[in-house]
């Protein structure tokens, strides 16, 4: 059977980076998700819609609605229901906690012209987080192709296994061993990065905006 390349592809929250070795007879993936941890995913486990995520929240088997919690669960069925009734009912925000408040402007059915004023208000120079369309230098090198390609090659090199652990697969990241910000040079050498497991990557000196001292 030939083999179909998903590369590229986003898949719930995972976006396919590129492929990983095999694991038996199963076709895996690299993927990144929107949490930023990347992780190895079987191929039919994507497709299925059985993994979504890199475990930073859970799906209902066989359904692509995230389920944060048996509350939420529970409202989000009441709100199938009505709806199929032609009704549109909110569904409490879960960060509210037992005050019985609701996140503003749930439970409630804006028209056309509010939906469009409300999206000309928060439209480029209109929004007050917009930078007028400039993007820092180091997101874009982040998140360009000759980027993803050095974190594969890395993981390639140290065939997935974590540095420190020993850890083999699961959510793994691509650690620059001197500092991505500090070292633009090395920024894209293979020799400078290292494969390390989430739990041992926030150990490291440099994880996060920590300095070495």
């Amino acid at each position: 059977m030939r083999l179909i390349d998903i590369s590229g592809q986003t898949f719930g929250q995972l976006s396919v980076l590129a492929r990983a070795p095999n694991r038996g007879r199963y076709v895996r993936w690299l993927c990144r998700c929107l949490c930023g941890n990347e992780t190895v995913v079987v191929g039919v486990d994507l497709r299925s819609g059985h993994s979504q995520s890199c475990g930073c929240r859970r799906v209902r088997p066989g359904s692509a609605n995230p389920m944060f919690g048996r509350h939420h669960t529970i409202e989000a069925r009441r709100k199938q229901a009505a709806a199929k009734d032609g009704k549109f009912v909110g569904i409490k925000n879960p960060n509210y906690g037992n005050t019985g408040k609701k996140a503003p402007m749930w439970g409630k059915k804006l028209s056309e012209e509010a939906r469009r004023k409300i999206s000309r208000a928060n439209s480029r120079d209109n929004h007050p987080a917009w930078k007028g369309g400039v993007t820092p230098e180091q997101t874009l090198i982040r998140t360009s192709a000759t980027y993803k390609a050095w974190r594969v090659a890395v993981f390639v090199r140290d065939d997935y296994t974590c540095q420190v652990c020993g850890l083999r697969g699961g959510r793994l990241n691509a650690d620059h061993i001197k500092r991505f910000s500090d070292f633009p040079a090395l920024r894209l050498e293979v020799g400078n990065g290292r494969t390390l497991c989430v739990p041992c990557h926030r150990t490291t000196e440099t994880y996060g905006n920590r300095k070495v001292a």
